[in-house]
């Protein structure tokens, strides 16, 4: 007697589908490997139908729809309620939002506003970056979100007698290159405002520095000087949390930047910004 081959698609008990689930991966080796004589061909056609019908079982679960409203948790700015444009991810803890919101919200504070970690003490902008493939994803779920976005935004900069920038030519591939190498090859951070620096050494044993004058960027941070001490008076740059960094005799914030330490430490006082060094201090508490 011939068994009848399950349809490929359409309803199926919960029985068949365990069955299918469980007995088919372990027909299929017996099916691949041909282990069967001439009497058993009609065995062999009946479970390679099974099989086929598995797979295409398996495909239909995969091509299931599901509705937009489950994607919105993940795709919706926490901010505006809105879905992301010009998605911007915070480097720290990952959380995405609308760039023109979070800028918004970091024009005031300097906290994520899901998780309230602190992004930078004194600079947030500069740990925010463009997340392109949330933002694909995004256009590519929510049917015309793009071109509506980009008719507002051309609307936008009309009514100010502007031109929008994603109308103006874009530059080919080649010249991209081109100013990239030239980006490179430049020291940029010369452009930057410049702070007058002089480190002392408050402790005899650290070797003090051969110059202590430097000048660098104003948004360095304290970190990056513990890096360049440890390179010059310890055994390496990867020892730089061996030491602390003071000024007016009061520890410094790793994430400080030296224009934030110039203005909040050494306002009205002339240059250089005195600062001084010595071994990391342990503090217990009880």
């Amino acid at each position: 007697m011939r068994c009848r081959t399950p349809p490929p698609r359409g309803r199926t008990s919960a029985k068949v589908r365990s069955y299918a689930d469980n007995i088919v991966p372990f027909l299929q080796k017996y099916v691949n490997s041909r282990r069967f004589s001439s009497c058993h061909t009609n065995n062999y056609s009946f479970l390679k139908k099974i099989c086929t019908w598995q797979s295409c079982y398996s495909r239909s679960i995969m091509e299931r729809r599901i509705k937009l409203k489950t994607l919105n948790e993940h795709i919706v700015c926490a901010i505006c309620s809105g879905y992301l444009v010009d998605a911007t991810t915070v480097t720290e803890c990952l959380h995405t939002f609308c760039k023109s919101c979070l800028v918004k919200h970091l024009e005031e504070r300097n906290t994520c506003p899901t998780c309230d970690i602190v992004i930078h003490q004194s600079h947030p902008l500069n740990y925010i970056s463009f997340d392109r493939t949330m933002q694909d994803i995004v256009f590519k779920l929510v049917p015309m979100l793009q071109g509506d976005e980009l008719k507002r935004e051309r609307e936008f900069y009309r009514a100010r007698g502007e031109v929008c920038p994603k109308d103006l030519p874009q530059a080919n591939e080649e010249e991209l290159q081109q100013d990239d190498k030239a980006v490179n090859d430049t020291d940029y951070h010369r452009l930057d405002e410049q702070v007058n620096i002089c480190l002392e050494c408050k402790c005899p044993t650290l070797a003090p520095l051969k110059r202590r004058f430097i000048r660098c960027s104003a948004q360095a941070t304290i970190t990056h000087l513990k890096k360049f001490l440890a390179l010059k008076v310890l055994e390496g740059p990867q020892k730089y949390r061996e030491i602390d960094i003071m000024c007016n005799d009061e520890m410094l914030g790793k994430d400080h930047t030296l224009k934030f330490v110039q203005v909040t430490r050494w306002r009205f006082r002339s240059p250089p910004l005195m600062l001084s060094y010595r071994p990391r201090i342990d503090i217990l508490h009880d």
